[in-house]
């Protein structure tokens, strides 16, 4: 296993902090919401799917109609609290990680750190960026990299994991770019093809969530277990002094 340090000790990274701060807790919160995001977006597309299959083609009656809107104002609002609440918890650990792992790892990121958070809403960059911030923190918090590793591209592994939700997420904002657009799928009913879309969309969201968990949890750990690490040390440098 690689030595790992405190490379900023003396200085501290570019917001002050000096050593690695606590990851987990908060890499199991942005987890779980990030699932219930997954989990919320499946049951909301099972609904609207129940609603079309019992129309069976036809018009839906006044109160079936009536129900299929208060879900749809419903599915809205509580999914864009719930996607802001989820992001907001997700972006504070992902700045973290990020504050940590450079901590623990001299190699420079590709990408500054305000990219942390806009990366994700810049448009075009968001396709590919949010990746690249993901694939250095993760290389950087290898417990395998150098401490003192100069390219983590060149001295650290990358994850075929992270790899995956890279590509599950471009695909999910093209999706739901086309989805926006309401293009027209093959279908002779525009109803189906809007069922159709909102299918894919909910395919894409889930099989990303699934990944991103894994790796949220995996650096969380990683981290935490350098952090115990160097406090043990630190521990026993203070006792023998």
């Amino acid at each position: 296993m690689a030595e790992h340090g405190l490379n900023l000790r003396k200085g501290g990274s570019p917001v002050g902090d000096t050593e690695p701060r606590p990851l987990l807790g908060l890499g199991v919160v942005a987890s779980v919401l990030v699932g219930v995001v997954a989990v919320g977006r499946a049951a909301f597309a099972w609904s609207v799917w129940t609603y079309y299959l019992d129309a069976d083609g036809g018009e839906l009656s006044y109160y079936a109609a009536r129900d299929v809107r208060e879900l749809l104002d419903f599915a809205f609002w509580s999914g864009f609290l719930l996607v802001t609440a989820s992001a907001v918890v997700f972006l504070s650990w992902l700045w973290r990680a990020r504050v940590n792992a450079e901590l623990i790892c001299t190699a420079p990121h590709r990408r500054g750190r305000e990219w942390v958070v806009w990366s994700w809403f810049c448009l075009g960059a968001n396709l590919w960026y949010p990746f690249m911030v993901l694939d250095d923190v993760y290389r950087a918090s290898r417990p395998d990299t150098p401490a003192n590793a100069s390219n983590l591209r060149d001295e650290a592994p990358g994850s075929n994991l992270l790899g995956l939700w890279g590509l599950l997420w471009a695909a999910l904002l093209c999706v739901t770019a086309l989805e926006l657009l309401q293009p027209s799928l093959p279908s002779t009913d525009p109803r189906q093809a809007a069922m159709e879309w909102i299918a894919i969309d909910t395919a894409v969201t889930v099989a990303a969530a699934i990944p991103l968990t894994l790796v949220i949890l995996r650096i969380s750990r990683w981290q935490d277990a350098e952090t115990a690490a160097l406090q043990a040390a630190s521990d026993d440098t203070l006792t023998s002094a």
